[in-house]
């Protein structure tokens, strides 16, 4: 049974990450909460090029709330819109929380491309890849056999993401492969990125999960 947190951990000024589809696709923006009272939580409206996206009323969402030491989500509503100096979306205060335990741990089987930098002397050669799956600790990537321990630096595209995310990264295993043209696999581990990064990668890995179903590990 997944571990439940009471209500009022919800706090003002809490972020979080809305998910949502409007025959469109999903969709995820973040959020922050922006008043609230016993009963609902007034969060701040979605903008795009500083106009709030038209989220209508009983739109239902689910909503991700990342912390240090898991990921907790609830699905929730709309319940109304306030316009003013402050747009907002009103939603119920949720009963319960489900807490995902060890968020960072969730893997998903994942191709994205991803530019392998590596060591080459005084120089430095890449590689374009693309992944196998991915993790916010790190990913497995096709290609050819590196030494263990060797350090390495990624250049990755999420989809959805304007802006690529960097890391650097430490050869863990080499496993045997049957994706692509290559009979090797390099697992990865990060030993450098952004915490912004990292969360960026926790929140598209968990959305894959709850749609195709991921693995913890």
């Amino acid at each position: 049974m997944p571990f439940r947190k009471k209500r009022q951990d919800i706090q003002e000024d809490e972020r979080f990450v809305i998910e949502y589809d409007l025959g469109e696709g999903l969709k995820r923006v973040r959020t922050t909460v922006h008043a609230r009272t016993d009963k609902v939580l007034k969060i701040l409206a979605p903008l795009r090029n500083g106009i709030p996206l038209p989220l209508p009323k009983g739109l239902k969402m689910r909503a991700s709330v990342v912390r240090d030491d898991a990921l907790y989500l609830f699905d929730s509503l709309i319940i109304d819109r306030e316009a003013g100096n402050v747009p907002v979306l009103v939603i119920p205060v949720p009963d319960e929380l489900e807490r995902v335990q060890r968020r960072q741990s969730y893997r998903l089987s994942t191709e994205i491309p991803v530019e392998l930098i590596v060591p080459a002397g005084d120089t430095a050669t890449a590689r374009q890849r693309h992944s196998i799956d991915l993790s916010g600790t790190g990913l497995r990537i096709a290609g050819e056999p590196l030494p263990l321990g060797m350090i390495v630096h990624l250049k990755m595209h999420l989809p959805n993401r304007n802006t690529p995310i960097f890391a650097v990264a430490e050869v863990v295993r080499v496993e045997s492969s049957e994706v692509g043209e290559f009979s090797r696999c390099l697992a990865l581990k990060f030993v450098d990125i952004s915490a912004e990064d990292r969360e960026q990668i926790v929140q598209h890995v968990l959305s894959g999960s709850r749609q195709r179903g991921g693995n913890r590990g």
